[in-house]
């Protein structure tokens, strides 16, 4: 059994549990819209947006774990528009001031795909090996979107063999994707946050007022998009627990599972009975649970299969209408020997008069002999 076993969380601990997304960050954030509660001590207002700084936006690729205090673990890639993967078409004076903790990607339209994934979750294996043990192995839950589940992430991850990558299935990303439920959302308001105190700094003040460059404004955003927006573990935590990701084997923690935009229903659980007792293969046990109704159809069943009953029905059918039903009989079968498709389909006829009406005694018998018999 492996080490980080326990019978609480199984095979993976909170702090191994990780899940990743990409949450969409201008450089104006959460400007457009404020709204604050009746007990709220601070109050947020609109600030007014130049240009197109709230169109100039970066995709954050946020990786986030369920670990408390020293085990709170995560990270923040940016992903930008630009035409080289990694920035190197920028100026070096821009690069330099670049916060190197926070990896920049550039795409064309500043998204999460294949290349850009292949290289996260490398660094991400490597950040694995500097944070926990050589011997850990993580979780690692994401939404199904191409970039994520293609092979080669999943060729990645098994090379490495310390990843297990669990792809949610389509369309239920807002019911189970921790991230979505509430954690990126926090991140995002926390660097905007951090953003509203390196705008109070005149130097900066003057020169967004002035109007920033597009290279002005990755600046900020690098260094501020740190581990320090990362730091309300308890959000986080708070959003596997509602999304149901963060499960434990002995239930102690259903109650915290609250799926965004679903309600819970009051389910009753049948009792479970044991049917391998001698007591369900006995037959007067089954006969005891059948309606008065289904034993007089099983009755009724049985008496119309029986040969004593056939007989009987066949004794009493003398009359005159019986035996012209028995002529009718007589030259349908009759009919059965000619070989042309007239007399084949005059034949098929007579039987359906014969099925569909009702027969019984000598009747009954010569329409089951026709039907062998053809």
């Amino acid at each position: 059994m492996s080490e980080q076993f326990t019978e609480k969380w199984g095979r993976f601990p909170p702090h191994l549990h990780h899940n990743i997304d990409q949450v969409p960050l201008p450089i104006v954030v959460s400007q457009d819209d404020t709204f604050t509660c009746d007990d709220d001590k601070d109050v947020h207002i609109a600030g007014h947006c130049k240009g197109g700084l709230p169109k100039l936006k970066f995709t954050m690729h946020v990786v986030v774990n369920t670990g408390e205090g020293k085990d709170c673990d995560g990270h923040i890639e940016l992903i930008g528009k630009g035409k080289v993967m990694h920035g190197t078409c920028f100026s070096v004076a821009e690069r330099s001031q670049w916060n190197k903790d926070v990896k920049m990607f550039f795409q064309p339209n500043a998204w999460m795909n294949q290349e850009v994934m292949a290289l996260s979750v490398k660094r991400f294996n490597s950040h694995m090996l500097k944070q926990w043990s050589s011997k850990a192995k993580a979780l690692l839950t994401c939404n199904h979107i191409d970039a994520h589940g293609f092979q080669g992430t999943k060729d990645i991850m098994a090379n490495f063999g310390r990843v297990l990558l669990f792809c949610f299935p389509p369309a239920v990303t807002n019911a189970v994707q921790p991230i979505y439920a509430g954690c990126g959302t926090s991140v995002r308001c926390a660097i905007g946050r951090l953003l509203d105190e390196w705008l109070m700094k005149s130097d900066n003040l003057e020169m967004w007022e002035a109007g920033m460059t597009a290279g002005q404004c990755r600046v900020p955003i690098s260094n501020n998009a740190n581990e320090e927006a990362l730091q309300n573990d308890s959000a986080g935590i708070s959003c596997f627990h509602c999304c149901g990701v963060l499960l434990t084997t002995d239930g102690s923690e259903d109650g915290l599972i609250k799926p965004q935009g679903r309600t819970l229903l009051s389910l009753t659980i049948p009792e479970l009975v044991d049917m391998t007792g001698a007591e369900f293969n006995d037959p007067e046990v089954w006969d005891g649970l059948l309606t008065k109704e289904d034993k007089m159809n099983n009755a009724t069943d049985d008496v119309g299969d029986s040969k004593e009953a056939v007989d009987a029905e066949d004794q009493d059918g003398d009359d005159d209408d019986m035996r012209e039903a028995v002529e009718r009989e007589e030259q349908a079968a009759g009919a059965l020997d000619g070989d042309t498709e007239e007399g084949e389909e005059d034949n098929a006829i007579e039987i359906e008069e014969l099925r569909g009406g009702l027969c019984s005694g000598q009747r009954r018998t010569q329409c089951r002999r026709l039907v062998e018999e053809n």
